[in-house]
């Protein structure tokens, strides 16, 4: 924590202030599928539910209404919280033999951390390229373990670890379009859904990012 402020608050405020930008500005993002190379990308994922299951419904209603064309958690995509992802290369082999073994040690990593089961979030934001995310504004103590020990897997197979010092969240949906949408109440209508969100781990996921989205 630098000059007293706290990363993980100061990453959702600039998410929020970069998607109210693009809501002003009439250029978020949109969602028209995921690239290739994601297939490559080793994902580190809690799927899970929320105890209180009205938080999406109330998300689809509010797309529903303002026009707005959306893909949803727990119907188009698994509801999950990712925990660290990392990125593979063709020159480091074989990435079906390396994710085999990656996988392995990594079971043996979370195995260790299974009494933990929840998650808190607070925050329902809309960033600049379409996509509604849950934000928690602390990362729990065992999490950052969790990460670290990750980290340390990925870093002995040689693949590029993706930061996420600064963040824990779950996507709730990605617009797919907003041609003739009210974006701008449809963003007002997410943020009112701000509270506290608990999220119940069901099972580490573990492969690649492409075949759990």
């Amino acid at each position: 924590m630098a000059n007293g402020t706290d990363p993980v608050l100061e990453k959702i405020k600039g998410l929020k202030e970069a998607g109210a930008a693009a809501v002003q500005a009439g250029n978020v993002g949109t969602f028209s599928g995921f690239p290739p190379a994601l297939a490559q990308r080793m994902n580190v994922s809690f799927l899970g539910d929320f105890t209180n299951d009205q938080l999406l419904t109330a998300i689809a209603k509010s797309a529903e209404s303002h026009g707005i064309d959306v893909i949803l958690a727990g119907l188009d995509f698994p509801l999950h919280a990712t925990v660290l992802e990392a990125d593979w290369n063709e020159n480091l082999g074989d990435w079906c033999e390396i994710c085999s073994f990656m996988s392995q040690e990594i079971s043996l990593v979370a195995d260790g951390y299974r009494h933990h089961k929840d998650l808190l979030f607070q925050h329902v934001i809309l960033d600049g390229e379409g996509n509604c995310l849950l934000m928690a504004d602390s990362i729990p103590t065992w999490l950052i373990g969790l990460r670290m020990d990750l980290a340390t897997v990925y870093k002995a197979y040689n693949l590029q670890v993706r930061r996420m010092d600064d963040i824990l969240h779950a996507t709730l949906c990605r617009i797919r379009s907003y041609d003739g949408g009210d974006l701008s109440a449809f963003c007002c209508g997410i943020e009112k859904l701000e509270g506290e969100t608990l999220f119940q781990c069901r099972r580490v996921r573990i492969g690649s990012a492409l075949d759990l989205l």
